[in-house]
């Protein structure tokens, strides 16, 4: 083959690589933003949900559940089936993957935070759905039992176990001003081959979680916005402005979403959080890359579940300072103050213990790192003391094991730089490896972001890398092999012909390599 051919052959190959990665990275956006994307949905298209009932704001009546399917395929059908609303009560739509919104709210974007929350009863604030999270945490598994009552819960089974719900909720009002709560859900799971190797994956059994779980888990929700509490019903006819009621729905709303963190947060500290305190205890522990690797993901979902619960107690705090002013002089006014205790110590005891749980992990590193530290410091201490030994006795028994004297050395002295300079230009080289083995590692993790290159480019890239070093050590073997037991000149022509082969095959590589980089900063 002569080079002409062998040249329009690489560039071919370029030519198939740039349009693969073209074709697989071409929604790839800027790497200045999060692409990992580690929730995805856990229903598909086809699956949806919908609970329709009414819940009482005045005394003496109580909840009325209208509708609950599955799978629904034609929405107005069986919207046709529910009653009329009925005076006193507050109609609550709770659907997922369907559109009980009018024409007019389906383009309403959805925000989380306390203004979003204030929009719904603000006339002067322009119309956002409230966003809200809460989470549903499955029995952790344990991987392998300790003692009768001890066992180790790995994060594998914990991130398998946990849904999220994203809830976007509106108040609208009909023609006879009846109030309608719309609650749009959407339920995710976390997305395993992201945050765990394959390795660990094949090692262990994960059950996955079916739709049946997030249809139970919305069904508990709609439940607990049913249930009897007598206060909202009766501060219900004590407030006269439709801005107050609504305030007065948000939370009773709330109330529910406490529900759920409450569900989430003593089990998550009692049956997972204690357990594991043990692996990131600094007196009986030390740490290994696997271990951090756990901790850093318990502490990325603590952290998230802080922030939520954090979110959830300023809206509280934030609909009890409004309410207060209108139900200053009602007769109820101690059962509302009650109320409001209740909720707020609530919530400020789960955002506690979430912080709690965070800053444990975080002080847990820190000790590792203080002790790690004092252990690189005494090590750095010893080798400082044997190299202020040991360095001056080797230049010593370097100058007097000198055959030849200073002035004599001549031709010497030129030999002797020459090997500094070549010593130097071998660091030099080094460094630039090491240089091109970190550019190396930011473009498998640009890559990384495709799922069709993690599960099966990267695989099959590894294997060709260690087959290539496989051979290349073998080379090496069996030329200086051949050159000790039988012949030097033969070992030398295998190590000369190996060393081209080689030489040729990367310089190939470097150019598919510098394609595939300027394809992938084009794309991004």
């Amino acid at each position: 083959m002569s080079g002409v051919e062998l040249a329009s052959l690489v560039f071919a190959s370029l030519g198939i690589i740039s349009k693969f990665l073209t074709s697989t990275l071409s929604n790839e956006p800027s790497r200045l933003y999060d692409t990992t994307r580690t929730w995805q949905p856990l229903l598909s298209p086809k699956d949806n949900f919908i609970e329709v009932f009414d819940i009482p704001f005045s005394p003496g009546k109580s909840a009325k559940l209208h509708l609950k399917a599955i799978n629904v395929r034609n929405l107005d059908d069986v919207l046709k089936a529910v009653p009329v609303q009925e005076e006193g009560f507050v109609r609550v739509c709770f659907a997922e993957n369907l559109n009980v919104l009018n024409s007019s709210a389906v383009a309403v974007p959805a925000f989380a935070g306390c203004s979003p929350m204030i929009s719904q009863w603000n006339s002067s604030s322009k119309p956002t759905r409230w966003e809200t999270y809460s989470y549903k945490l499955s029995p952790p598994q344990p991987m392998y039992r300790v003692a009768e009552k001890s066992f180790y819960v790995d994060s594998l089974s914990m991130a398998a176990g946990t849904i999220r719900r994203t809830l976007r909720c509106m108040i609208d009002s009909t023609d006879n001003n009846r109030m309608i709560l719309y609650i749009d859900a959407t339920s995710m799971i976390q997305r395993l081959d992201i945050l765990f190797d394959e390795i660990h994956l094949r090692e262990h059994v994960v059950p996955k979680l079916s739709s049946e779980a997030a249809y139970a888990y919305h069904d508990q929700f709609c439940s607990d916005l049913q249930s009897p509490i007598q206060i909202y019903p009766t501060l219900g006819v004590q407030i006269a402005s439709a801005s107050g009621l609504k305030q007065l729905i948000l939370l009773r709303y709330c109330h529910a979403l406490i529900e759920d963190y409450s569900n989430l947060i003593y089990p998550l500290r009692a049956d997972y959080a204690k357990r594991k305190e043990g692996l990131s205890d600094t007196r009986r522990t030390t740490l290994t890359m696997s271990m951090l690797k756990e901790i850093i993901r318990d502490a990325f979902f603590y952290e998230e579940v802080t922030e939520r619960a954090a979110e959830l107690a300023r809206s509280v705090n934030t609909l009890v300072e409004c309410l207060k002013p209108l139900l200053g002089g009602a007769m109820n006014f101690p059962g509302f103050q009650c109320l409001a205790v209740e909720l707020q110590s609530t919530c400020t005891d789960m955002e506690k213990i979430a912080v709690t749980m965070s800053a444990t992990l975080d002080n847990h590193l820190r000790l590792f790192e203080l002790s790690r530290g004092m252990h690189e410091a005494q090590s750095v201490r010893l080798l400082s003391i044997l190299a202020s030994i040991f360095l001056p006795l080797s230049l010593a028994c370097g100058l007097l094991s000198m055959q030849t004297r200073f002035i004599d050395l001549h031709v010497l002295l030129y030999d002797f730089f020459g090997v500094l300079v070549l010593l130097g230009t071998i660091v030099i080289a080094i460094l630039i490896v090491l240089r091109l083995h970190q550019w190396w590692k930011v473009l498998l993790s640009q890559l990384d972001r495709d799922q069709m290159f993690r599960r099966y480019v990267r695989p099959k890239g590894h294997i060709v890398f260690l087959c290539f070093l496989f051979l290349g050590w073998a080379l090496l073997l069996s030329s200086f092999l051949v050159g000790m037991i039988k012949d030097v000149d033969l070992g030398l022509k295998i190590l000369g012909y190996g060393v081209s082969a080689a030489a040729g095959i990367c310089f190939v590589a470097l150019i598919g390599i510098a394609g595939i980089a300027i394809s992938v900063w084009l794309i991004v």
